[in-house]
Order: C-alpha cells, then structure tokens, then sequence
C-alpha cells in the first residue's frame, strides 16, 4: 500500500499503476494529470469540442485513454487585448473529474495549457 505522504513516481508505468488495487482514485487522477503535464499522450486527428470563454479560444492537442480514464490536454488562446486571469472552475463541463491550467493569468495573443481528466465514454 502506497503511504499517504508518498509522493508518486511520474516514471510509473500507467498500465500498472491504473490498475493497481492499492491506490486509491484521487492518486490514480493525480499520477494521471502528472502524466498530462510531462508531455504524455498522443495528438490526434480527431478534433475533441471544449467550450471556449469570451475572448478564449480553446484547442484541443493531446489525448490519453486508459482503464476507464481519458486525460485532455487544450491550449487556451486569449484573443482580446487585456491580459486576463483564469479559474479552472471556469471551464468545467459535465464529466470532468479534474481540471489543471499551466498558469492561471494570460496576456493578450498568449497561450496557456488546459489539462482535463474525464471517465471514458
């Protein structure tokens, strides 16, 4: 059993670790979103819909599905001229199970990250 305070390995294979009967749910999204965030998961030809906010544009350009658990990764465009903060409550849909942005302010013209964890269909 995994201790509480144990911080886990990134290196982990994913296969093993999701269907690992010791960890619990909130630690299989978390080494989920971490695999998100160091670059895992495949682009795809197969354009997936994210709501955008006013003067955001979101894009989708990552996926990764395994048992049961699809993590997302869209790039959020600030279209208008202001910089503007973000709150990843802000761009929640029905079905997310955990949301995670790179930054969470971002000037006119840049882009941040929207890394989103989901069941599967």
């Amino acid at each position: 059993h995994t201790p509480k305070n144990e911080q886990l390995d990134v290196n982990l294979d994913l296969k093993t670790l999701m269907s690992s009967h010791t960890l619990t749910t909130q630690e299989r999204l978390i080494h989920l979103m971490k695999q998100l965030f160091a670059g895992g998961g495949e682009r795809s030809k197969e354009a997936k819909e994210r709501r955008s906010l006013s003067g955001l544009e979101a894009v989708f350009e990552r996926r990764f599905e395994t048992h049961g658990l699809v993590g997302e990764v869209f790039t959020i465009t600030n279209t208008e001229c202001n910089t503007t903060n973000l709150v990843e409550k802000d761009f929640y849909q029905t079905g997310d199970l955990a949301l995670a942005l790179s930054h969470t302010q971002v000037k006119a013209d840049e882009t941040v990250s929207l890394f989103v964890i989901r069941a599967s269909a």
